[in-house]
């Protein structure tokens, strides 16, 4: 995928320094004890868009209709940008360079799935206008990461990418575009975009829009009003938000579809879960059941769609397809046994390849959501409810509510995208709430 998706030439993707080097600075940058500076860059930057829109408010007379996908989609996406790449990589540039940054990417990310299912051959790539579209703004999206990393990667004092752009200089790969194209250091970080940049605002915008219509909504505003904004931290966001927490381990299992994906190494024998019969060969005291099942061949990929499990009546009840922000917090006398499944929620994948970056992702989303809900008293303006472009959603205890339509194409690909240029409008206010 390094090199379909991202363009990573040949000698960049095959090269050791990849499993030797550049994928442990990422795993290494990301765990818990290194993501607190992350956490504040986005966190200021987060309070900074909340603090505008606050301004907006006051001009409008206290009271501001407005549509809440955009409002949040470039709040949440300014807020991680700084997360990993510091305060000043879009901050260098005036308006129109950043909002050419964001389309950018937009077209980069509409092109993903295809790029990545890696079934078009690479010749025929321009002769399909989004793919071309996505293709040549992932190298405008690279070069600007280049200039970035020429000036000294401003603003950015230490984290994943860092120490990513590090091995990718040491290792002699280049930093001049115009020298060898798309092969500068800068080019595999845009592996960092992607789940950030194109998940979180939509992971941010299922989570407010479950808990605005939910009546756990009191709850929530109840237990985030003993947290000042000021100490949000990582320690405080992981421990003293079990209903928050519980809201968004629910959001996580109804708004993703992730495919966990492996390659078989070796032929072998996948059985069924139950024997059909006994083999009528064998003695009858050891009898040997016979099992259903498939012979898998080597070179095989498995996917585990993380949807099917997330919806299982079996295992989650027949209100499985309903939100319930409860449904992970524990209750009086059954122990920690509805916080544990929470574990099996697997937005984020599983096993060897699961994110790296679940840490610092859930912990932006507990940070924007305690600022947003301290901030702001949001109301889905009454109109929303009829509009033919709004789908249902289902809601634990409450009438069905409504999200924008979904995009079509981005089965297994994260997070439940929004089609682009969907809306929600809503009426805020200030809410009167000390935090």
């Amino acid at each position: 995928m390094q090199g379909s998706v991202f363009g990573s030439p040949h000698s960049v993707w095959s090269s050791n320094k990849m499993e030797k080097d550049v994928f442990p600075a990422h795993a290494s940058a990301l765990q818990k004890s290194k993501l607190d500076l992350p956490l504040a860059d986005f966190i200021k930057s987060t309070a900074a868009a909340i603090a505008l829109l606050g301004t907006r408010i006051d001009e409008a007379g206290g009271d501001l209709e407005m549509d809440l996908v955009d409002w949040v989609s470039t709040a949440v996406f300014s807020g991680a940008m700084d997360a990993m790449f510091g305060g000043e990589f879009l901050g260098i540039s005036d308006e129109s360079t950043t909002a050419a940054f964001r389309s950018n990417f937009v077209k980069f990310d509409q092109a993903f799935p295809l790029l990545a299912s890696d079934m078009i051959p690479s010749v025929l790539l321009r002769f399909i206008p989004p793919l071309s579209a996505g293709i040549k703004a992932r190298n405008d999206l690279a070069l600007q990461f280049e200039q970035w990393v020429i000036r000294g990667m401003p603003g950015l004092e230490e984290g994943v990418i860092k120490e990513m752009v590090n091995v990718g200089l040491k290792s002699g790969w280049s930093t001049r575009v115009h020298i060898l194209p798309n092969a500068s250091a800068t080019v595999h970080l845009q592996v960092s975009l992607p789940n950030q940049k194109a998940n979180a605002p939509h992971a941010a915008l299922w989570s407010l829009l479950y808990i605005l219509q939910s009546p756990i909504l009191p709850s929530v505003l109840s237990e985030i009003s003993t947290i000042k904004s000021s100490s949000l931290s990582l320690p405080v966001l992981s421990t003293s938000l079990p209903i928050l927490s519980s809201c968004l381990h629910e959001t996580i299992r109804l708004a993703t579809s992730s495919f966990s994906i492996r390659v078989v190494e070796e032929d072998f024998f996948l059985a069924s879960n139950t024997p059909s019969s006994l083999d009528e060969k064998s003695d009858a005291k050891a009898a040997v059941p016979k099992r259903e099942g498939w012979v898998v061949p080597a070179g095989s990929r498995i996917i585990c769609a993380t949807r099917v499990p997330h919806l299982d009546t079996n295992h989650w009840g027949k209100d499985a397809e309903e939100w319930d922000g409860t449904r992970f917090v524990d209750r009086e006398g059954e122990g920690n046994e509805r916080s544990k499944r929470a574990r099996e929620v697997r937005g984020f994948g599983g096993g060897i390849s699961i994110c790296e970056g679940r840490h610092l992702a859930t912990a932006e989303l507990q940070a924007f959501l305690v600022q947003v809900l301290s901030a702001f008293d949001i109301t889905i303006a009454s109109e929303q409810q009829d509009l033919a472009s709004a789908s249902k959603i289902k809601i634990f205890g409450s009438k069905d509510g409504v999200a924008p339509k979904l995009a079509e194409g981005r089965v297994g690909m994260g997070v439940r995208q929004f089609s682009v240029g969907s809306s929600v409008k809503v009426r805020v206010c200030r809410r009167q709430l000390e935090v």
